[in-house]
């Protein structure tokens, strides 16, 4: 159930937000057990939210990073967590308001983190359509000199460290040398990739990508799979070449039916990984949907055609996604109940909740 907004409106929600993250921020710090226990009442969704921010609104983010400063206590977290939730305020700096800059720049300070880069504003470009994507030759590697590959380990672990500090520039100018003196190095390309994409610099990211998958050769092939899934190629999602690139669509499914589509809501996740089919987010939908619908972006029309056949239920109806989205297709299995509707899907209520990953 879709909870009523904490904050009435955006002047009442920045004060009440800065309020929080700033005179109150000594109840965080200083958190007890019943502290603990009001995060897990009120986090519902937020751990998602802080770590994918893209994928949801920007209200969404501010109410989450002033949920967190006020109720969770930071200061147990590890410096790996501490990364994974800074990625909300940081997004909240990089793209948000003047004053949720502010709100983001003061729960930066309290996680004792510098905004993150890769969630800065980018300039829009006209889409792509995967067709436009094309893959390289097939190449084969060669092995390099035994001066050349100290040299590139050299080089490699002078990447890792810049990468630790946050110096993505430097690490990519590391992997770029390894790669000079390596270069079929599978780790230094994969690494190059990653460190690119944190950058921003998505146009030299998916060239990597497609280098990547042009070496024809079981490490480099296991790398290029990993790179689908990646975290640190989060930044890249929106880019529909991504997706061309690596061959998969985005998907999600959502079980908008109640108690009585969660069986449903699992077969469709088992026939969608059966056809290769990679389901990124399964969760439940804030709406009830009155029948199953597949949604596509534009360029994914075959794999909704896919998709609508492996739903199975001639009600199924298809649209385009016409919303901001990080997926190229959103299925939502539905059927007729109280309150169902033929609305397009609501935000994500809860991941994975009843459904088996």
């Amino acid at each position: 159930m879709k909870t009523s907004p904490p904050f009435t409106s955006p002047r009442h929600r920045l004060t009440v937000g800065l309020l929080l993250l700033g005179g109150a921020w000594g109840l965080s710090s200083t958190a007890t057990a019943q502290d603990t226990d009001a995060w897990a009442a009120v986090k519902k969704d937020c751990e998602l939210v802080l770590a994918f921010p893209e994928r949801y609104t920007m209200f969404a983010v501010e109410e989450c990073v002033v949920l967190q400063d006020r109720y969770r206590d930071l200061e147990r977290l590890s410096a790996e967590e501490r990364l994974r939730f800074a990625r909300g305020p940081s997004w909240l700096f990089h793209r948000g308001s003047p004053e949720q800059r502010a709100l983001g720049r003061l729960a930066l300070e309290h996680l004792h983190e510098q905004p993150l880069s890769g969630y800065h504003r980018r300039r829009r470009r006209p889409p792509l359509v995967p067709s436009e994507v094309r893959p390289l030759a097939r190449l084969w590697p060669t092995e390099p000199t035994p001066f050349g590959r100290v040299k590139a380990t050299e080089a490699l672990e002078r990447a890792w460290q810049a990468r630790a500090t946050g110096d993505l520039a430097g690490a990519i100018a590391a992997y770029r040398e390894a790669l000079g003196h390596h270069p079929f190095s599978v780790e230094a390309k994969y690494g190059l990739l990653c460190a690119q994409s944190l950058a921003g610099n998505d146009e030299a990211a998916l060239r990597t990508l497609l280098e990547l998958e042009s070496w024809d050769f079981d490490e480099a092939q296991s790398a290029f799979r990993r790179a689908r899934t990646a975290p640190e190629l989060e930044p890249m999602i929106p880019d529909v070449r991504f997706g061309a690139v690596v061959g998969w669509p985005r998907v999600q499914v959502l079980n908008g039916g109640g108690e009585g589509g969660l069986d449903e809501t699992r077969r469709i996740v088992r026939a969608l990984a059966s056809h290769q089919l990679a389901v990124h987010q399964v969760g439940t939908d804030r709406h009830r949907c009155a029948r199953p619908r597949v949604y596509y972006r534009p360029g994914w029309e075959r794999a909704a055609r896919e998709a609508w056949d492996l739903v199975g239920d001639v009600a199924t109806v298809t649209g385009r996604i016409s919303w901001d989205s990080p997926f190229d297709l959103i299925i939502v299995w539905g059927e007729p109940g109280p309150g169902a509707h033929d609305a397009r899907p609501g935000s994500l209520a809860s991941p994975w909740q009843g459904i088996e990953p």
